[in-house]
């Protein structure tokens, strides 16, 4: 339906004009719809709510339900630099932030990504592939003074992280 064909003249219409007849047309909008719900969602709301009251482990606090929505999870990843196809001893440890349901999720968005890629200097092509997740840790609000991130670990068990795997 176009309406600049139908009605013009509303398009002659001033801004303040035109948004008081928005506002009028949203209100008969809102007039026009049901303002009942159906009886088959309140008796489906009563049944949730009588089963959750029988059995309250079944649900969730509101500070569950907030933290589920609000998942955010830390990524440690390992990527070891190639320079023309061949692997060196240099390596990238970053620590990222993803907004991601679940575990899973942002190991998925880190093996699916692309390696980062550049010419250097010596017009070599360079690659940063990922070598290796090293951990995956849901993120909590810290409290104050508390350790954020960090690791331990011998320099064999860093060498078995990057290994190339060919």
């Amino acid at each position: 339906m176009n309406f600049r064909l139908m009605f013009p003249e509303i398009f002659q219409l001033s801004v303040d004009d035109k948004c008081l007849l928005a506002h009028e047309l949203w209100s008969d909008v809102q007039q026009s719809l049901p303002t009942r719900i159906p009886q088959e969602i309140l008796d489906e709301l009563s049944r949730r709510r009588e089963e959750l009251l029988a059995n309250p482990s079944i649900g969730l606090t509101i500070e569950q339900v907030k933290a589920k929505v609000a998942a955010k999870w830390l990524a440690i990843a390992a990527y070891r630099c190639e320079v023309g196809g061949v692997p060196t001893d240099s390596l990238d440890i970053q620590v990222r932030i993803f907004d991601q349901p679940t575990e899973k999720h942002v190991e998925n968005a880190l093996r699916s990504e692309e390696a980062t890629n550049y010419s250097n200097e010596k017009n070599e092509i360079v690659v940063w592939p990922l070598a290796e997740i090293l951990a995956i840790e849901e993120y909590k609000e810290p409290s104050d003074g508390e350790e954020l991130i960090g690791f331990i670990a011998g320099t064999s068990e860093i060498n078995d992280w990057v290994k190339p795997s060919y």
